[in-house]
């Protein structure tokens, strides 16, 4: 009995694992992955030869397009004369996409990296190299997915470990699978390189350091050690861990629970050099100069201080409740439920029964979700940023069916049982129905996701960039031969372009705007500021979509075709219109309009001559009523389409305006000797009426 019940705990764990393989290339990737995977490749590659550039190995099969490396005005500068190496393209050798010749060892180690540490990174990399590279059992991307699913993997059986070890059986396969199957953490293993990553060696170390405490095993206190060593270059989300396991480890001495000898107290010793070697080892940008840890630390604060405006309305007495209230819309009911439950025998345990393991648990949960929520503290796009809380929620829920079973009525216990594998079954087809975009799972508190996009819960559908494959797929089974496709707001690493099929020209200088040059265009439409932008709001405005992808009524990705065709009736012309008067003052341009229009493009026509021709900043008001005014979104030196097709040159400065009502315009330009001011002749333009 007591090996069936051992070998039962790995039920779910390997099954998560099959699942997540099985569903790999159903997963795009992450809008950060690309960078991650250059860095990681570029590093690996320099530990297994010694090379600063990848000129080693044949070329990758160039593709039709531009280079991923430009920006959205054009080619940048760091990026010329860069994309591929002269060797001759072998057919039988495997590269990676992500070996790029341009983000090789050489730039990372000269000062473009930063951020967040880069040991996932080089992991993924590694499986990359051999389930690719050179076993080519696996397709480039979803050899570096491997990765993520396999160490996801691992947390699900050390959480189901730790549970079975303290609370038995049952709690434990409910602890395990309600990691497994919460929506955020089963789809963000498939293909976020971070987050996952960093709560399972987050989770892992915690687990690892209480068995080595608890069972006086130097060993695994060293196996902690590593793992927080892993932790940390991941993200800096490592250094609260001393708040979870200090209080926990001095309350167990104090209670007797824990008590030490020679080698636990070495091992102790070791941690932080252990820990501090692995960060430092597998970060070669800290080699030369230290001092660079400082940068990323500013990197850190910048992103980790400050609360953004949308989530003022979230402010309680100066605590930011964003973070709790996304967990409680985002939860499955039943895990959930489980878990306040949970929560309420672990507070009972530990006042009554002075449980170490209670007070493990509960400053696991507590410490993740208070550094987002002080005072001060900073959050975005939902809690995946904190996904460290999710394995300790899920051993609540043991915790729960625990309390439930201890109360030793056997019909009771049963039901239990019965309403736990029952809800689990629900969970599951909740899963199945919005696969693969899970991670924008919206719980029946709130309404789904029609309900958070109702109440506008901040970031509500965002895919992080998942949902692009879903486009590329419909692109590959409908475009025409030859089709152009681009990205309007977004840049192109965020498209898995190995993906996209091989005669698709693909570059972000396509996108046409007004000209329409019958481009296809693809674009996220969850929550987010530049759905505002004239690069966004033209398409939206102006055609039909082709296609979308939704989820529970919700787009979360739209793809236009840009031609007269798919227009939209009474957007097809635009018309010039009379300017009723005019006036400069200071670096400031006041227009009126005889009517209110529609308008779509604001073209001014001036001298350059003895002025400054370089616009920094500056910015567009438009009114319909001369009194209330309406900021559009963009500064107007910001590149609204790609410059081909905006017609402006030297002497003409041109603003486009996606349609939106007006009588009123007024241009700041924040520089009085801006060129601008020098008017020749001013044109407005807005749809035929």
């Amino acid at each position: 009995m007591q090996l069936f019940k051992k070998i039962a705990i790995f039920v779910v764990p390997i099954l998560f694992l099959i699942i997540g393989i099985i569903t790999l290339s159903d997963y795009g990737i992450d809008w950060d992955e690309s960078l991650h995977f250059q860095r990681g490749q570029a590093y690996l590659h320099y530990f297994l030869t010694g090379k600063r550039d990848f000129l080693d190995l044949p070329s990758y099969p160039e593709l039709r397009g531009t280079s991923d490396f430009i920006d959205r005005a054009g080619e940048s500068p760091l990026y010329k004369n860069s994309i591929k190496n002269t060797n001759p393209t072998d057919p039988s050798f495997r590269r990676s996409y992500y070996q790029s010749d341009v983000f090789n060892f050489s730039l990372f180690v000269n000062g473009f990296d930063g951020g967040h540490p880069p040991t996932s990174d080089i992991f993924s990399a590694f499986f990359n190299y051999i389930f690719y590279q050179k076993l080519g059992v696996t397709d480039d991307i979803e050899s570096y997915h491997l990765f993520e699913i396999v160490i996801a993997s691992l947390l699900v059986l050390g959480v189901g470990i730790f549970v079975y070890y303290n609370f038995g059986l049952w709690p434990s396969v409910t602890a395990s699978l309600s990691l497994a199957l919460y929506p955020l953490f089963f789809a963000e293993s498939h293909f976020n390189i971070k987050d996952p990553t960093e709560a399972s060696f987050f989770g892992l170390s915690i687990i690892s350091f209480f068995f080595g405490a608890k069972l006086k095993n130097f060993k695994l206190i060293v196996l902690s050690a590593v793992l927080v060593g892993f932790a940390l270059g991941t993200k800096f989300n490592a250094l609260f861990l001393p708040l979870i396991v200090g209080p926990w480890f001095v309350f167990g001495l104090l209670t007797k629970k824990i008590t030490l000898n020679l080698r636990i107290i070495l091992s102790l010793f070791l941690f932080p050099v252990i820990v501090i070697g692995i960060f430092l080892a597998f970060w070669p940008f800290l080699w030369s100069d230290w001092g660079r840890l400082g940068e990323v630390i500013n990197y850190y604060q910048g992103i980790g201080l400050g609360t953004p405006t949308s989530m003022e309305k979230y402010i309680l007495f100066g605590f930011n409740t964003y973070p709790i209230k996304w967990i409680i819309y985002t939860t499955p009911l039943p895990i959930l439920i489980m878990s306040g439950i949970g929560l309420l025998f672990s507070l009972y345990l530990l006042i009554k029964r002075k449980s170490d393991i209670a007070l493990l648990t509960l400053l696991w949960l507590w410490v993740p979700l208070a550094r987002v929520s002080l005072p001060g503290a900073n959050i975005y796009g939902g809690v995946r940023q904190i996904m460290e809380f999710l394995p300790v929620l899920a051993i609540i829920c043991g915790i729960s069916i625990f309390g439930i079973l201890h109360i030793k009525n056997k019909f009771l216990s049963a039901s239990a049982i019965l309403v736990v594998v029952l809800s689990f079954i629900f969970i599951g087809r909740e899963l199945i129905e919005i696969h693969p975009n899970e991670n924008v799972y919206f719980n029946q508190l709130i309404g789904g996701l029609s309900g958070a996009q109702e109440r506008n819960i901040p970031s509500w559908g965002n895919s992080y960039g998942n949902v692009y494959l879903q486009g590329v797929e419909w692109l590959n089974q409908n475009a025409p031969a030859d089709a152009k496709l681009g990205l309007p707001i977004n840049v192109m690493t965020n498209v898995p372009r190995s993906k996209l099929r091989p005669d698709i020209y693909f570059s972000n200088s396509y996108p046409s705007g007004p000209q329409r040059q019958g481009e296809y265009v693809m674009e996220i439409a969850h929550d987010w500021p530049p759905k505002s932008w004239y690069g966004f709001a033209y398409y939206d405005m102006f055609l039909t979509p082709v296609h979308e992808i939704k989820v529970d009524g919700v787009s979360l990705l739209k793809i236009w075709k840009n031609d007269l065709a798919h227009t939209k009736p009474g957007f097809e012309k635009e018309r010039e219109y009379m300017v009723n008067n005019l006036g400069i003052k200071d670096n400031i341009i006041k227009i009126e309009l005889k009517q209110e229009i529609f308008l779509t493009r604001l073209e001014i026509k001036h001298l350059d001559k003895n002025c400054d021709n370089h616009q920094v900043g500056g910015y567009i008001r438009v009114s319909n009523d001369g009194i209330n005014w309406r900021q559009e979104p963009e500064t107007i030196d910001y590149p609204q389409i790609p410059t081909q097709w905006l017609k402006s040159d030297k002497n003409t400065f041109v603003f486009l305006l996606p349609a939106r009502s007006g009588k009123f315009l007024f241009l700041d330009t924040q520089n009085p000797d801006s060129c601008i001011l020098k008017i020749t002749k001013v044109k407005v333009f807005g749809l035929s009426q």
